[in-house]
């Protein structure tokens, strides 16, 4: 087995300027302390913690990350810490093309813009917002050469918007990724718009065949934890790549006992929840791992000790093929 060095992904804000149907924010689902947020000190703090347990990649997530005013400052901070590999961003996009040349120059190395239709109108049904100005960010990040991946959750409402999208990626200089839409409520079977949504993937490897694309390989996620994605190559040059849970993920001994195994989401990554709370899975709150009040009480040997036993939990985590399936 390849050495794994998980990457963590840190919420800095439970707050969205947008409205996406599909929507459970990162790490997000629950934000029952809206208000307590980390500090930039705070979150500087925990991820030089994180370096020295062993931690190499970071995502910074929300809600909407440029939501918060000190967004450059804390990757700035980040950038200074010795030891990190790899610094990336999620944004919808909306407040990226004036912030593009600063967070280029504060240290971020790429970035993720969600969008899921190249058509104004369908953008909006999805993310209730308006597509130009995510459009002046890609061009903006295309302009500065700071590297973009945009995200596409595909689902039966957008599969028309497959072509246009490959076409906006190659226009502005961005590789592709298709995820398939995530299934939250398995327990009590409540998820309707899942069951309604849902596409399967290996219908979308047969249309990217169709139209050209070629089968160039597995593309692992950054530090080797998460569903493997598949690569394709397009005629145009384009990268797609698809994360198709069905394909299999990483598990742990402990996931076996939970009520949601095999689950979609699996082990992907450590993430921190706005107001500090490690969260190993996007569906459970009931195992949430608290370092934000002993960070602020001076028991550092609590969080690191904490950062510890998560990394190790992920760093052992097993892949298992063709676990997850869909049910209908």
């Amino acid at each position: 087995m390849h050495n794994k060095t998980p990457q963590m992904r840190i919420c800095v804000t439970p707050h969205c300027n947008m409205h996406c149907v599909y929507c459970t924010p990162e790490g997000e689902g629950y934000a029952e302390n809206p208000y307590e947020k980390m500090s930039r000190e705070e979150i500087n703090r925990i991820i030089q913690i994180s370096v020295d347990t062993g931690f190499t990649h970071f995502k910074f997530t929300g809600g909407e990350p440029l939501l918060r005013s000190d967004m450059i400052n804390i990757i700035d901070d980040t950038k200074q810490i010795s030891g990190i590999q790899e610094i990336q961003m999620v944004t919808n996009g909306t407040l990226l093309e004036r912030n593009a040349d600063a967070l280029k120059a504060a240290g971020l190395d790429s970035i993720t813009i969600s969008i899921d239709s190249a058509d104004p109108v369908k953008y909006k049904q999805i993310r209730g917002g308006k597509l130009q100005h995510v459009l002046a960010s890609l061009y903006k990040c295309h302009q500065i050469k700071l590297p973009v991946r945009i995200n596409t959750v595909l689902m039966q409402r957008n599969l028309d918007q497959i072509v246009p999208l490959i076409n906006l990626a190659f226009e502005t200089g961005a590789s592709l990724k298709f995820l398939d839409l995530m299934d939250l409520g398995r327990v009590d079977g409540s998820n309707e718009f899942w069951k309604e949504e849902y596409y399967p993937f290996v219908q979308l490897v047969h249309i990217l065949e169709d139209i050209g694309g070629k089968f160039i390989g597995l593309e692992e996620t950054p530090g080797g934890i998460g569903a493997p994605c598949l690569e394709y190559r397009m005629p145009n040059g384009l990268q797609v790549v698809l994360k198709d849970a069905q394909r299999g993920t990483f598990y742990e001994d402990y996931c076996f006992s939970c009520p949601l195994f095999p689950c979609q989401d699996a082990l992907i990554s450590l993430r921190v929840t706005h107001d500090g709370q490690l969260k190993m899975c996007l569906a459970r709150n009931d195992n949430l791992l608290d370092i934000l009040r002993p960070l602020r009480t001076g028991d550092l040997s609590s969080v690191r000790e904490r950062l510890r036993d998560r990394f190790d939990i992920l760093s052992n985590s097993i892949f298992y093929p063709r676990k997850w399936q869909p049910i209908m």
